[in-house]
């Protein structure tokens, strides 16, 4: 069975950051299914994917109704509970317009604590390649936010583990941004905590060098930080 995995799409009327990673989402999760470790499988385990980490570089972003490939496979720096997902964005004549690289965690949906990977994974044929993006380093607020959104988790935003879906993340930091990003040339995201229905997240924001960091906080809980290159 191929570990790589290529859908043909067609770039929505408004195609930016949020809707590249929903792409990107959508494959993974179709791919993982395919594999026999989608969520459903998991969940009757009493399991559930998590994710960690996202470092997404943007070549370009699509153009509405482009026609699309997006490509996706677990990656050969899978080790230890860390499993890796690459993933890219490719025009119909194969330029590349956008690169990911992803790290996932299995956690147990009851105690919330992170499993092993399954003994499967150490068989997989890994492709022998690897997008040129991987997450940066870890980053910590220091001193007063330049500035301070909030967002309302809404139904919407939740998926089937009944926290804020990965991608609404990005959208409340990208939304709170209010343009101010500009041409949006990477983005990092560590994700640290649940969002739950009627939490108020607050969305504190500093700026400097070509660089915005935003913290995501619900109350004291840290649940998001994203850093985007501009």
């Amino acid at each position: 069975m191929s570990l790589e995995w290529r859908e043909e799409r067609t770039a929505p009327a408004e195609c930016g950051v949020v809707e590249v990673c929903r792409l990107f989402e959508d494959a993974a999760r179709r791919h993982a299914t395919h594999l026999g470790f989608g969520v459903a499988d998991l969940h009757a385990g009493g399991k559930a994917w998590v994710l960690s980490q996202l470092a997404l570089r943007i070549v370009r972003l699509p153009a509405a109704g482009e026609s699309l490939v997006v490509g996706t496979w677990p990656s050969r720096r899978t080790a230890g509970v860390r499993a890796w997902r690459d993933l890219e964005l490719r025009t119909a004549d194969g330029a590349l317009l956008a690169e990911a690289a992803s790290i996932w965690l299995i956690v147990d949906r009851g105690s919330k604590r992170v499993s092993r990977l399954p003994g499967t994974f150490s068989t997989l044929a890994f492709p022998a390649k690897d997008t040129g993006v991987a997450p940066g380093e870890a980053w910590a607020a220091c001193g007063p936010a330049d500035r301070v959104s909030s967002h309302l988790v809404v139904e919407a935003d939740l998926d089937e583990n009944l926290h804020a879906n990965n991608v609404s993340y990005v959208g409340w930091a990208w939304a709170a941004l209010e343009g101010r990003a500009g041409a949006c040339r990477r983005l990092d995201v560590d994700y640290l905590g649940e969002g739950l229905l009627g939490d108020v997240v607050e969305i504190g924001e500093w700026v400097g060098d070509g660089v915005i960091r935003q913290e995501l906080r619900v109350g004291e809980r840290v649940v998001c930080r994203a850093r985007w290159e501009v």
